[in-house]
């Protein structure tokens, strides 16, 4: 079994709302803890796929505090005191930063591997080995180490990653040089990554030693490095007074995802290769892909103890539900999500746009559907 490196420390940022998993994926009750593809939770089987790798006390979350009381009741073995508490939600890039600030007071020398908590892989030996190698490559190359897989079709919610020269190939994973990143291009420029054959999708989440993804951040971040600086210049005040200062300094970064504020514009990323089962559980269609169907390719997720749910004619749908009964007559490929509340109803084709339909209650102030 793969062994992490001494000085590898994941962190796991878990507090975004997973807006293309709407209805069900919500501000209280976010993807990363819901049961959508089994027993257990999208966080759950991504802290299962660690045991045995690293240790408990180099696993930390960032989050905001509301999802501390749901987090520590999945992850019942997880370290309270290894839980970073965003002040409010900012973006990848801020949870970030913060996180790298705090385990550099705890070890100058860390190595960080942010993992992103809803990828799907088979193969867990290979995972934990492409970790391994990827903390290897950033302690020894100085480099910013992303996870890319092939694509398969010109996906537009993916970022891109074009590569040069491989430098290594160790048990089956590759790395790569990498001569740009490119994140969630259009359809038009997808098809054209797509033909050219030296572009990979990204994998989500990255690899990097602290001192050098705090220094990418300084150089190529200067909406939100400037307040980063300044909160980790906090450490030496009493703690109440640093929890007030630190969320005002907070509130003020860009709030940004940290494919665009640093890793498209990093001076050197290298690419490490992902398995080919890989999956990124971001919305209903992939849910669908990577879920047991039945004799009709129908997928259906019950969260409830009575629901039921009935099909005639009804084929390759996604249908989820709590106790209700939902019945289907005469319909294919689409995607049907009942919360009691809300009902989401498209053609698993638009998934995608789901996230629009997100942005659209927001502009109309239905708060109470968020």
């Amino acid at each position: 079994m793969e062994k992490a490196p001494k000085n590898l420390y994941i962190v796991i940022p878990a507090g975004g709302v997973g807006t293309r998993l709407w209805p069900r994926s919500r501000k209280e009750t976010p993807k990363q803890f819901l049961k959508l593809l089994g027993e257990k939770s999208i966080i759950q089987e991504a802290v299962k796929r660690l045991e045995g790798f690293i240790s408990p006390d180099k696993l930390f979350v960032v989050a905001h505090d509301r999802y501390k009381q749901i987090l520590f009741q999945q992850l019942p073995n997880f370290l309270a005191k290894n839980y970073i508490s965003e002040p409010e939600k900012r973006g990848t890039s801020a949870a970030i930063g913060l996180s790298a600030i705090y385990l550099k007071r705890r070890d100058p020398k860390a190595i960080i591997h942010f993992l992103v908590c809803d990828d799907y892989a088979k193969d867990t030996a290979r995972f934990q080995r492409m970790i391994a190698l990827a903390a290897e490559t950033a302690e020894k190359e100085k480099a910013l180490v992303v996870y890319g897989v092939k694509p398969t079709y010109p996906a537009t919610g993916y970022g891109y990653i074009q590569v040069s020269d491989k430098t290594q190939n160790e048990g089956g994973v590759e790395v790569f040089n990498v001569r740009r990143f490119v994140e969630k291009p259009d359809e038009k420029t997808a098809e054209k990554f797509l033909k050219s054959g030296d572009y990979f999708w990204h994998g989500s989440g990255f690899t990097a030693r602290v001192d050098v993804l705090l220094e990418e951040m300084k150089r190529k971040w200067s909406k939100g490095s400037g307040s980063l600086a300044k909160i980790e210049q906090l450490s030496d005040l009493p703690a109440d007074l640093e929890e007030g200062k630190i969320a005002e300094l907070y509130h003020q970064i860009e709030e940004i995802a940290i494919e665009y504020s640093v890793l498209e514009k990093a001076d050197k990323v290298m690419m490490v290769t992902l398995e080919s089962t890989w999956r990124d559980i971001g919305n209903w269609k992939v849910v669908y892909d990577i879920s047991k169907k039945d004799k009709e390719g129908n997928v259906v997720i019950q969260f409830g103890e009575k629901g039921e749910f009935i099909g005639l004619d009804a084929k390759n749908n996604l249908v989820q539900f709590d106790d209700q009964l939902v019945a289907a007559i005469g319909v294919e490929n689409l995607i049907i999500v009942d919360t009691g509340d809300a009902i989401l109803i498209c053609n698993k084709d638009r998934a995608e746009d789901v996230k629009k339909l997100v942005e659209f209650l927001k502009e109309k102030k239905k708060v109470e559907y968020l």
